[in-house]
């Protein structure tokens, strides 16, 4: 005999645990507070996440799969939700269960801290993963605890990937990310995963093409036969010798062959060869290249977004592109640019921002040999481009304290002579 009327969802409210707000709100990423509240919301108001998966879910609130992938290995470790996957699915596929968080407040005491002592004993055993838990270490500058051995263990068995991977991830996530966590680490590998990268010729591939500087610091300290992440000098070092001085991988490694001479090569004494190399393209008008304002992947980063494509993956050549664009032109320009092609509803792509600076005449919508011919000079100068300064042997210099032959007999010959002419006039008294 009683009844409500149907509310309308849109106005309806929902009771969000305030244990949510004073004890993890304040600790997590404001993107994971943003995907728990909605999935809280969906599960609670409608049935639409019946049908929805983490892609899905990614794309309803705009963030990328690996945001939200990340989001959930925090919140689970947490404690505050459960992944559940069926046996069929991917990886990356499963249920969320959000765990009755006035009850984990009440039980906190009671959860699960550490591993069991099999599992210390299977992992302390096992070489492998022990070499690659102090690499870890190593990178993190800290000890793991015993959860973070067993997270990582357990999330190379679900994923089936390489020791190496997994230091690699580690690697990437403190350099380029400046993210040192287990869960920050993991989201990385992760995400390759789903770009399909499974060993280390895949990544070498992955890193080349889409973060180009990266591969470029790894290379370099590779040639010394370091493999570790660089130093804030170190970077701001090989940074010069791509975006100042702009030489290409191959001169850079030209110069290393030249540093075997030293018993001890170094990135210092390299330095000093390619500064010499650089000062001499400069004097003969061969290095055009001026010092930006920016950095390359600020530059990059700004074009990238201009023209959104910040969340697509590019092309080895669109790289070529973006890398000669912040060596020819001012950011400013190339942003000028973007605006002018979009004024003019251009097709707007890398490549007809790369071509139309280089030909404003034209806007070009499709490949040209002329677009191909100028991408090619967007690794930085060749080693064919200066071969005859490598080739170039130093000058010998004339000691002042020892005379040459030639000058000790044209000396001889002067001193004859005015001995001569003093005979003479002593004759002629």
């Amino acid at each position: 005999m009683f009844f409500q009327e149907t509310k309308n969802l849109q106005l309806a409210d929902i009771d969000v645990p305030a244990i949510f707000f004073e004890q993890i709100l304040p600790v997590i990423d404001g993107k994971f507070a943003k995907i728990y509240l909605y999935a809280y919301y969906l599960l609670v108001s409608s049935k639409e996440n019946e049908m929805m998966d983490n892609q899905s879910f990614a794309n309803k609130l705009k963030l990328s799969l690996e945001e939200v992938l990340e989001a959930w290995d925090f919140l689970e470790s947490c404690g505050v939700i459960k992944k559940h996957s069926s046996d069929n699915a991917l990886a990356w596929d499963f249920s969320i269960e959000f765990i009755d968080l006035k009850n984990l407040y009440l039980n906190k005491s009671n959860l699960k801290t550490t591993v069991s002592t099999d599992e210390l004993i299977l992992l302390s055993k096992n070489e492998n993963l022990k070499g690659m838990f102090d690499k870890i270490e190593g990178i993190l500058k800290r000890i793991l605890s015993y959860n973070e051995l067993r997270t990582i263990n357990e999330f190379m068995k679900e994923y089936n990937v390489s020791t190496d991977l997994v230091i690699e991830a580690f690697s990437f996530s403190a350099s380029i990310k400046k993210v040192k966590t287990v869960a920050g680490s993991l989201s990385v590998l992760r995400t390759w995963y789903l770009d399909g990268v499974r060993t280390k010729e895949d990544l070498e591939q992955h890193l080349e093409n889409r973060h180009k500087r990266y591969f470029t610091y790894r290379k370099i300290l590779s040639l010394l036969g370091e493999y570790r992440l660089p130093t804030k000098a170190e970077e701001k070092l090989m940074d010069t010798w791509v975006d100042n001085m702009n030489f290409s991988m191959e001169v850079i490694e030209k110069a290393f062959e030249k540093s075997l001479a030293i018993k001890n090569p170094n990135l210092n004494y390299v330095n000093g060869i390619l500064k010499n190399w650089h000062e001499k393209l400069v004097k003969r008008g061969s290095s055009p290249h001026v010092k930006p304002e920016i950095t390359a992947l600020e530059h990059r980063t700004k074009l990238m977004e201009a023209i959104k494509l910040e969340n697509r993956i590019i092309t080895d050549s669109e790289d070529k592109m973006l890398h000669y664009l912040y060596t020819a032109f001012p950011l400013d320009i190339c942003l000028s640019a973007v605006e002018h092609l979009k004024s003019v509803n251009a097709l707007l792509s890398i490549e007809s921002l790369f071509t139309f600076l280089n030909s404003p005449s034209q806007i070009a919508n499709e490949s040209s040999s002329e677009t191909i011919k100028l991408a090619e000079k967007a690794d930085g100068i060749s080693l064919s481009e200066i071969q005859d300064i490598i080739d170039e042997k130093p000058a010998r210099q004339v000691s002042k304290t020892r005379p040459t032959k030639t000058s000790t007999l044209v000396n001889s010959k002067l001193n004859n002579e005015e001995l001569e002419a003093k005979l003479m006039k002593k004759r002629q008294k």
